[in-house]
């Protein structure tokens, strides 16, 4: 390996790790999910730990960390964020055995330092811009799963794979399942580029392959299937389906254009009308029941086909895949070499394109089903590194001359750096971080909930949470859990392309409007679910807040117009 190479790998996971770093305290919704799923694991109750909405591998890699270092509730969150940093860099070693395989098979590129540089670059680009590294969710663990596996089709396809390859992308293609749900439909696609690359279908290593992933995924496919009563291999699909295509609410959830549906078995229980406050006392599983547990709280909801809220889902999921593919720095160097070298050789790149089907094909089925539904950064990450791999392999040949290489070295810095110029601005409020120049924003979030404990919450304490009730990773840290809440609405804004989220306060602010009396009557019927405390987030600047403590001066998410701590009030109860 040349000292190039050293160099932008290096420089790749040092970005990479400091913008971890950074990042360090940082536990998204999600993330809290996978997180009481890993406790679940450790105290051995199976019951709640099988989920058949949250994909298992990324919980099971989290039970191991705290398994073996057993962190204290200040080191909970970057434990996380070392899991995910150890996943991005099996990337570039993932990435790096691929070129080696590649190059073996196709000998060295014609201009290895625009390969090298638009290849690291790629993976970076792939972990902090489209997010893997910054939120806590098992979207990093498919980019070293879609590399590994793409390398052993090259080594089939060059002549040198070998039957324990063909075991190894089983337990890769499985793994993949295991870490997304969506990843299911590049399964198909790898065995049909696996037979491709071995010239029939008759070849052993293709039921080697299918036989280790079904071997693989038979334990908890069944063990789940047993522990929801039908045979299951994900709900994720077909809830984000209903949810987000056919746009059927969960209130206090989920919110769609259509109310809750009149077959949905387990709504959260209204407990107070007017303001609303909703009751998870029905099945208080995890830190945030409905968000743990979608797949019983959102039991019996349909999967309807509209053709118009489908086009509406496809246009969203396409124009959002095309703009954010656009900044694949791969791609970026493909524009360049064609522009630079003024279109000479396109046909012979898009020949190479076409004929390397088996490389893009699996990441093509993830991002199809994808937009068919709804498509965020960092669900791309795993498929757009192997199609900038594709990419790569296309003009691995093309040789453009001295002086045209070295403008287009320089232009593709350039372009690249601009694309990436947010995560640039992550990296310096990092190394600011460093030099003791800035403190880390989301540094409250131990804090906030060591806070929670000196105030007397205990582990499994129940709370009401008036605002937000999803991004509480400080609970989550205090063990506590969400029985009651008067909700903010989170939904798609469905007037712009890219449908982006939106939080509404409308019900928390009703209940700040709302006469002393009728205020008190809530958090009685809160107290009376069984709620030790009350916290209260997103408070408008002109509420009376008498007889509340507060415990952060900060929160997550700020509001223009509300006071950006958050608030706490211990409940009196039957019993208490």
């Amino acid at each position: 390996m040349t000292p190039r190479r050293h160099f932008l790998r290096a420089l790749c996971i040092g970005f990479a790790a400091l913008a971890s770093w950074h990042h360090r305290f940082l536990l998204d919704p999600d993330g809290i999910c996978y997180v009481d799923i890993a406790k679940f694991y450790l105290r051995g109750d199976w019951h709640s730990a099988l989920n058949s909405y949250w994909s298992p591998l990324f919980s099971w890699l989290i039970a191991a960390a705290f398994g073996v270092f057993e962190p204290s509730m200040y080191y909970e969150i970057p434990l996380v964020h070392a899991v995910i940093l150890l996943a991005f860099v099996a990337g570039v070693v993932a990435w790096e055995w691929l070129i080696r395989e590649w190059e073996r098979w196709q000998g060295p590129p014609a201009h290895p330092a625009l390969i090298e540089a638009a290849g690291y670059a790629t993976l970076f680009w792939a972990g902090k811009h489209l997010q893997t590294l910054v939120l806590t969710t098992p979207d990093v663990l498919l980019i070293p799963i879609f590399l590994a596996a793409t390398a052993i089709l090259v080594r089939v396809r060059s002549g040198t794979g070998r039957t324990r390859d063909a075991v190894l992308l089983g337990l890769l293609l499985g793994s993949g399942f295991l870490a997304k749900a969506a990843f299911l439909p590049a399964i198909p696609l790898f065995l049909l580029g696996l037979a491709a690359c071995a010239g029939t279908w008759r070849d052993r290593r293709i039921a080697a392959t299918a036989a280790t992933a079904s071997i693989l995924l038979l334990p908890f496919v069944a063990a789940v299937s047993i522990e929801r009563g039908r045979l299951v291999l994900s709900d994720a699909g077909r809830l984000n389906y209903s949810w987000v295509v056919d746009g059927y609410s969960v209130t206090g959830y989920k919110e769609g254009v259509k109310p809750q549906p009149a077959g949905a078995a387990h709504p959260a229980r209204v407990a107070f009308v007017e303001p609303l406050l909703l009751s998870y006392d029905q099945r208080p599983v995890g830190t945030i029941p409905a968000h743990f547990d979608p797949s019983w709280w959102s039991e019996g909801y349909p999967v309807e086909f509209e053709v118009e809220r489908q086009w509406l889902a496809v246009q969203s999921g396409v124009a959002t895949a095309l703009e954010i593919l656009a900044g694949s720095p791969a791609l970026i160097l493909l524009v360049l070499v064609i522009f630079v070298g003024s279109g000479r050789g396109l046909g012979s790149i898009a020949r190479a394109t076409w004929l390397n089907w088996w490389l893009w094909a699996p990441a093509c089925a993830v991002l199809s089903a994808l937009s068919l539904v709804y498509v965020q950064e960092r669900y791309l990450a795993g498929a757009a590194t192997v199609l900038a791999f594709s990419l790569i392999a296309s003009i691995w040949h093309h040789s453009l001359g001295p002086w045209r290489t070295r403008l287009t070295f320089i232009l593709l810095i350039a372009t690249v750096s601009i694309v990436m110029v947010r995560d640039a601005r992550t990296l310096v409020g990092g190394l600011r971080e460093l030099a003791g120049r800035a403190d880390n924003e989301n540094a409250f979030m131990p804090a906030l909930a060591q806070r929670l404990c000196r105030e007397g919450m205990s582990r499994g304490d129940k709370v009401a949470i008036i605002g937000d009730p999803l991004a509480v990773p400080w609970l989550a840290l205090a063990e506590g859990q969400v029985i009651a809440t008067v909700p903010a609405s989170i939904r798609h804004d469905e007037g712009q392309l890219e449908r982006p989220l939106v939080l509404g306060l409308e019900r928390p602010t009703a209940f700040w409007r709302a006469d002393p009396v009728t205020r008190n009557s809530v958090l009685e019927t809160a107290a009376a679910l069984g709620a030790t405390f009350t916290i209260a987030r997103q408070v408008p600047d002109w509420a009376d807040m008498t007889g509340w403590v507060l415990v952060s001066p900060t929160d997550a998410l700020r509001v223009r117009g509300f006071r950006p701590g958050v608030y706490l009030k211990k409940l009196v109860g039957p019993g208490r």
